[in-house]
This record gives structure tokens, C-alpha cells and sequence, in this order.
């Protein structure tokens, strides 16, 4: 019922020094199944309208969560965007299954807090088992997708939402029906990995290990921009000090700087 406000609140994050804004879009599940939805065209609206804040807050990041039509209209307006998957950015689309997970107060894996689609429970079988072998999860990472998700040329870097054919009709394989747009029948626009080239780039011992204390979710980011600004100043060796020079330069000096070691946390 508030996403007129948005214009409002964008700006509101942006003077109070804000870094990133992620708009989270409801998924009318659980509690919220009797909540009104947005409709179609106005979710359209409003993820175009955050796809065209990036040009108006440059020192402010805004993703929207849970929408992930959001990167096919990204790519719509700049195939070469920053923020799409065919440029190998993966925030902001649909996660579920793939990159993140949900554990219920009494230990069933799903593949989302929309879904309650269990894939075990981790109290009878581990949860590594779990992730790495359940069909459920499969389902999501090889998805045979039907209706226009499964035809649309979008299918790689967008998706659709797959917990709302889920609360629809159990199938969370089917078209997400909160998407206007129409399949044109094109070649499938693949999301970009990491080539040879852009591995070149060597990190020193200290470098590697504070990476691998960024948590996990946050890892595969960091990695690729310092690696990006490494090749583009012709900078062959990545070291603690050129980390602190980009965290400093992106978040300034209050930024969280990941010093910890799990290990160690006794």
C-alpha cells in the first residue's frame, strides 16, 4: 500500500548518507496471504522506477529484493548494466535454492522464507547433505521452468519469482503471473561467470585470508570489484593495504572492516 512513497523514502536513506537501499517486495505468503498485493503494472512501475534511481543516487546503491524482473528490466534499459546477471553481478534476482536458504524454529531446510516447501529437516540429515543433494534444491539450480518463464528469452538472468505460483497452485516451476512481459522468442540471454582473464589477478597470502573472513554472501562481490579495479590500474598483486584503500573509498571510514576468525571466536 506504500509503494507511492518510495520516491520519498529513497531520498530520505540518500541525505541520511545511506550506501545501499534494498526495497523488499511482499510476497503475499504465511501472514501476509490476506494482505493486498500490488498489482502486476504497478510492480512493473516500480521496479523501472528503481532500475532509474541508480542514474539519480550514484553514491547510493538501490536493489530491489525479492522482485527479480527487476534485472530483465535493468537489462531492457543497459544490456551492459552493472547491476544484471549477464554482467555477472547475482544480487538481486531470485536466490532461492541457490544461494540462500531458510531453516525453520523446528529444523525444515526450504529454499525460501515465502516457501514452505521442506527439503528435509536438518535435526535427521545434515544440512550440507541437504543443500548439496536435495531434489528440492536441484529443482531450483536446473529448473525446468513452464509457461512464459520456461519460453521467455529472460529465463537465465531474471527467472521469475518461483514462491508465487508456489502459494498460487503448489507449482513453483510455473510462470510467475506478476510479470507483464511477453516472450519474444530470442536467443536465451546467458549471466556471465568469471573467464581466465578476470581469475589472472593474484592475491597475497594476508589478502586471501581477510577475504575469506567477509561472510559468504558478500565474498563473491568484494572479490570481483577488487579484482576489477586490480586489471583496470594494471595492478598485479592484490594486498591488504589496496583493501583498505577500496573499502575506505566506497564506504568511508565507518565501513565494518571483517577482522574476525570464526576459529578464534572462543
Amino acid at each position: 500500500m506504500n509503494y507511492q512513497e518510495l520516491p520519498e523514502v529513497i531520498e530520505w536513506a540518500h541525505q541520511l548518507g545511506a550506501k545501499v537501499l534494498n526495497v523488499f517486495f511482499m510476497v503475499c505468503t504465511g501472514r501476509g496471504e490476506e494482505l493486498t498485493d500490488i498489482t502486476p503494472a504497478q510492480y512493473e512501475e516500480v521496479l523501472g522506477y528503481l532500475v532509474n534511481c541508480q542514474d539519480n543516487y550514484k553514491g547510493m546503491l538501490v536493489r530491489a529484493r525479492c522482485a527479480p524482473h527487476f534485472k530483465r528490466l535493468a537489462y531492457e534499459k543497459d544490456p551492459n548494466s552493472p547491476i544484471t546477471k549477464a554482467t555477472g553481478y547475482m544480487g538481486g534476482g531470485c536466490l532461492a535454492g541457490t544461494n540462500y536458504a531458510r531453516v525453520t524454529p523446528n529444523g525444515e531446510l526450504t529454499p525460501c522464507p515465502y516457501m514452505p516447501l521442506s527439503a528435509g529437516n536438518i535435526r535427521e540429515t545434515s544440512f550440507v547433505d541437504l543443500w548439496e543433494q536435495s531434489d528440492v534444491f536441484n529443482s531450483f539450480r536446473y529448473p525446468h521452468l513452464k509457461g512464459k518463464c520456461g519460453d521467455c528469452e529472460y529465463t537465465d538472468i531474471c527467472g521469475g519469482c518461483r514462491a508465487r505460483p508456489y502459494v498460487d497452485h503448489g507449482d513453483w516451476l510455473d510462470e510467475d503471473q506478476w510479470c507483464l512481459y511477453t516472450p519474444k522468442g530470442g536467443e536465451k540471454i546467458k549471466v556471465a561467470f568469471n573467464t581466465p582473464e578476470e581469475n589472472s589477478v593474484a592475491w597475497d597470502a594476508d589478502s586471501e585470508t581477510r577475504l575469506n573472513r567477509i561472510p559468504y554472501f558478500l565474498r563473491a562481490m568484494v572479490k570481483k570489484g577488487v579484482e576489477k579495479h586490480a586489471r583496470e590500474q594494471h595492478i598485479p598483486l592484490i594486498t591488504i593495504e589496496l583493501m583498505e584503500e577500496l573499502r575506505k573509498k566506497r564506504f568511508g571510514n565507518d565501513a565494518p572492516v571483517f577482522n574476525f576468525d570464526v576459529k578464534d571466536k572462543d
